[in-house]
């Protein structure tokens, strides 16, 4: 976590590009200068050792984006979206241009899909690339992080995302380098409409749903992809929709562990995490 004091402008342009039903088509951009503290500047560990420990400075970064998706409406889509696809071009840059400190260029191409099952059920499928060169600060590190990201869909419709380097679920430890590939793998089943639990009126549980997963991706630097850091979990995960004060949360509780202890029950993790069921 860090302290940032600076400026930003984003600017998006819907496009009326190969118009289709309940597809968009969107370019953006971020422009950003800051100054950077991070909150905890002590030592961190990954599955190679210690790393370096974040660093203070300014920055100025632009970020350029390319969205095309398909999302029909749906009551239930954020914790169990019956159709769609979508793929996300991304170009990250950073300068040592009005006393920036940091100097970069990140390169990332995502994409996912549903593909049905029985009756309601859905298969989900998801892929990132990402490539990155230059000298960045270390906490702008590319590779697998500890945490889950937090993704939030604002009443406004505007995402908020805290996070987002990928985790493979089943491993609490980091991995850096400068290449990425990650992929996920779900099987969705809805389990209930309601979870009919209301507090004072606030807070409520809606949709739930179960789901069984593989993640699987490599970590490595310049040379061959054979050399890198890999990694595949699977496990169960329980998906809900979460009515806070108005807004609408999905969250999920899950257990995950290394296919490599796959059949035991050693290295079984337990976790918590707030994301939409669609990345994008």
């Amino acid at each position: 976590m860090e302290d940032r004091t600076g400026a930003e402008l984003s600017i998006r342009w819907p496009l009326d590009w190969r118009v289709r039903p309940y597809v968009s088509t969107a370019v953006s951009a971020r422009l950003r200068y800051a100054d950077i503290d991070p909150l905890d500047p002590g030592e961190f560990t990954s599955a190679l050792g210690p790393l370096a420990p974040p660093r203070a400075g300014q920055q100025a970064r632009l970020r350029l984006q390319f969205t095309r998706r398909k999302k029909p409406p749906y009551r239930h889509t954020l914790v169990h979206p019956l159709d769609g696809w979508g793929v996300r071009l991304r170009t990250t840059g950073a300068a040592e241009v009005l006393g920036g400190d940091s100097s970069f260029l990140r390169g990332d191409v995502a994409g996912y899909r549903l593909f049905p099952g029985v009756d309601n059920h859905r298969f989900y499928l998801y892929g990132r690339l990402q490539a990155q060169t230059g000298s960045a600060f270390p906490q702008d590190y590319v590779g697998f992080s500890r945490y889950d990201g937090i993704e939030l869909s604002l009443p406004s419709q505007v995402p908020l995302q805290l996070g987002d380097a990928e985790r493979v679920r089943g491993y609490r430890s980091y991995v850096l380098g400068n290449r990425v590939a990650f992929g996920t793998l779900e099987y969705r089943v809805p389990l209930a409409s309601s979870l009919r639990t209301e507090i004072l009126g606030l807070v409520s549980l809606g949709k739930t749903t179960l789901s069984t997963f593989l993640d699987g991706g490599v970590v490595w630097s310049d040379g061959n992809i054979r050399d890198g850091v890999q990694r595949a979990g699977t496990g169960l995960e329980l998906k809900n929709a979460l009515r806070l004060f108005g807004v609408r949360i999905g969250h999920a509780l899950g257990a995950a562990q290394p296919t490599t202890a796959l059949g035991t029950t050693d290295d079984v993790q337990f976790y918590y995490r707030v994301q939409t069921a669609l990345p994008f």
